[in-house]
């Protein structure tokens, strides 16, 4: 599927439309008209380039037609008209369709009323391949005026607009308009009325045969009613609208005028066909069919039937493509079915294996090639520009993130630096804490702990027992005499390397260690019970494990005195000091 814009710049109004074709199906996707001024456009040369822009600019406002930001601008085939817009018949030798335009400059100076270097060529085939070696072909030449072209050109890019051809109003009517059918016999005229030029085109299955444009349009027959009544040719055209209506009233003298001014016109198109019927004697017209806004005269078309000899038909550029969702009135015979034909046939390509007239200026085309080319370069270069500064952007971030690490790891540096003296003086005041803990450790390691001695002899003593005399005596311990400490090492950067832990050089004794000798005396009760209250006694203090008789004497007693009782007395292990736990925490102490 292919979407195509024609834009045609009449004397009246400028009209795009938009047009997709898929096969043979074609959809008119949008159509816009904006009116001109008067003299705006005067036989097809643009006078008012401001007025003309401001009028494309108003069409480009229509919904399917706006641009949006970030699209490329709209491409367009244009149209050009006029006295100065020209096609003639040649007959040349058989060429390639991509030489005639080269082919035809050799002929076309003879033919063309215009300076050579103020004219625009290009040229299609009109017949078929010839069936025989050295038989000419017929092409049509087009021709046009560059006073007619570059100033199209100008307002087409001052209305930001891409031209992608100029063609002949000639062939977009065929397009739009014409029986391609190869089947139908005869061929075929198509009329077009405008407001100041007519243009008569006859062609057969599509292919242009004769093409002749006559100074005269609606606008005649406007001037003629406001001469006649002289009032504004605004006025005279809204008359003209009602002229010969039963339904309203015109004045008889405007009637009068406008049936004259008419009358010359359809006596030239007249001349056109007789013209053509005797020029080209051996071809039949099949009918001719009529369009445009002039033609829309009332009784106009009645009275050119009763001139011509062929059948005259209105034709209807809106039976050959659909348009029922543009928003606009697309049924046959509707004014914008008068007014839409060469529009609507720009945006209509040509059928396979037939060249398109195409009047763009050749400076023109290398220019443009020259831009897409330089925007091509243009393009690469902001990629190749975009890279690296990607790749820079990268270097960058990967040289700031770097710099963000060094400076955390100075950061770190220094705050360790701050750090290590404090680290230093906590290794060595530990060191020195372990070396104070071994000393304290080695002079309480075997240390008796008298306060449980005396409590536990307390707590099983007999209340009928005195003691007599008491003495006791710690042994020497066993545990050795106290390590000798050293600093520790420093590291060569400032850094004192702590020592590993060291264990305690002291431990608790055992629990059947003699930590000291007791010597006790005591007096008891008289007589046998006195004996079995030690023997009691003796046995509890023993069972604890905490003291280990080694020597004893025997119980005297008698009847009339106290029975006294001696013995040496063993301070086992289990007994010790509960100090230890102050410089050893992990040792458990058991009271």
């Amino acid at each position: 599927m292919s979407t195509n814009i024609g834009l045609e710049i009449s004397a009246t109004a400028v009209r795009i439309a938009k047009v997709s074709v898929k096969g043979h199906h074609k959809s008119l996707i949008a159509f816009a008209e904006a009116a001109l001024p008067q003299g705006a456009v005067v036989d097809g040369a643009i006078v008012n380039p401001d007025a003309v822009t401001a009028a494309i600019k108003q069409c480009l406002t229509v919904p399917r037609l706006k641009r949006g930001r970030l699209e490329k601008p709209l491409a367009v085939h244009l149209v050009v008209s006029g006295l100065r817009a020209i096609s003639r018949e040649i007959e040349l030798p058989s060429v390639p369709d991509n030489e005639l335009d080269e082919a035809v400059k050799l002929q076309a100076m003879d033919l063309i009323p215009f300076p050579s270097e103020k004219t625009l060529l290009s040229a299609r085939r009109i017949s078929s391949a010839p069936t025989s070696p050295g038989q000419p072909i017929k092409v049509m030449l087009a021709a046009a005026h560059s006073d007619l072209v570059y100033p199209l050109l100008d307002v087409i890019s001052a209305a930001d607009l891409v031209p992608k051809s100029i063609d002949l109003a000639s062939s977009a009517l065929i397009r739009s308009l014409g029986d391609n059918i190869t089947a139908r016999s005869g061929p075929e005229a198509i009329v077009s009325v405008g407001a100041d030029l007519t243009l008569v085109v006859v062609h057969d299955a599509g292919r242009p045969i004769f093409v002749r444009t006559i100074a005269e349009g609606g606008n005649s027959v406007t001037r003629a009613i406001a001469t006649s009544l002289d009032i504004p040719l605004s006025d005279a055209d809204t008359i003209k609208k009602y002229v010969g209506r039963p339904d309203r009233h015109t004045p008889p003298v405007a009637v009068a005028a406008a049936r004259d001014a008419s009358s010359k016109l359809i006596t030239e198109i007249k001349n056109s066909i007789d013209y053509f019927s005797s020029t080209y004697s051996g071809m039949q017209m099949r009918r001719l069919l009529i369009t445009g806004g002039g033609s829309r005269l009332t009784g106009f078309i009645d009275r050119l039937s009763q001139a011509l000899p062929i059948p005259v038909e209105r034709a209807s550029c809106l039976r050959a493509v659909q348009g029922e969702k543009i928003g606009q009135d697309t049924a046959p015979g509707s004014q914008l079915d008068d007014v839409a034909a060469v529009a609507i046939g720009l945006a209509i390509p040509e059928p396979p294996n037939i060249k398109r007239i195409n009047l763009l200026p050749a400076d023109f085309v290398s220019q443009k090639k020259l831009k897409h080319n330089g925007r091509l370069v243009a393009a690469a270069v902001v990629v190749i520009l975009l890279i690296l500064a990607i790749i820079y952007g990268f270097k960058l971030l990967s040289i700031h993130n770097a710099e963000n690490a060094v400076g955390q790891d100075q950061a770190q540096i220094n705050q360790l630096n701050i750090t290590i003296p404090k680290y230093n003086y906590v290794v060595i005041e530990a060191k020195k804490l372990i070396t104070d803990k071994n000393i304290a450790l080695s002079a309480i390691a075997d240390e008796v702990n008298w306060p449980l001695v005396l409590k536990s002899l307390n707590t099983t003593m007999p209340k009928q027992l005195i003691v007599k005399s008491f003495s006791a005596t710690a042994a020497s311990g066993p545990n050795g005499t106290a390590p000798t400490t050293t600093a520790p090492p420093a590291s060569s950067s400032g850094i004192i390397t702590p020592a590993s832990p060291t264990p305690s050089l002291y431990s608790l004794p055992l629990p059947t260690q003699v930590l000291g000798t007791i010597q006790l005396q005591l007096n008891g009760i008289n007589g046998n019970s006195g004996y079995q209250t030690f023997y009691n006694w003796a046995k509890d203090t023993y069972k604890y494990g905490k003291f280990q008789y080694t020597s004893y004497q025997a119980i005297t007693s008698s009847p009339t005195t106290a029975a006294t009782w001696s013995a040496t007395i063993n301070i086992l292990g289990s007994i010790h000091t509960t100090r230890y736990k102050k410089f050893d925490p992990t040792t458990p102490v058991v009271p």
